[in-house]
């Protein structure tokens, strides 16, 4: 596995945990700072992977937002879930890794 790949399952399994960097780090030989930066890190590459296919009214709410991840498109309705948002593009960002 790559340096890029472990931190990025580290990283997913962080923000899943619930738990603080700090504490999420302790005892297993890296240090929330590090666990803090590769999610910065992850998270720009991430960001410059994702695009916007389109932005339009949605018959069901006020707005939409679908975005492509490679090959996988996401809706983004208004009132979404930012968690569960961030986990999913995490996922599919630790995919394409």
């Amino acid at each position: 596995m790559t340096s890029s790949e472990t931190w990025s399952r580290r990283v997913a399994e962080w923000r899943v945990s619930g738990k603080t960097a700090d504490e999420f780090s302790a005892g297993r030989g890296f240090a929330g700072s590090t666990l803090r930066w590769w999610a910065s890190r992850l998270g720009r590459e991430r960001a410059a992977m994702v695009q916007v296919v389109r932005a339009a009214p949605s018959p069901l709410r006020d707005a939409c937002l679908e975005l492509a991840v490679g090959q996988v498109r996401v809706l983004v309705r208004a009132g979404f879930d930012r968690a569960l948002l961030h986990e999913v593009l995490g996922v599919l960002g630790a995919r394409r890794a």
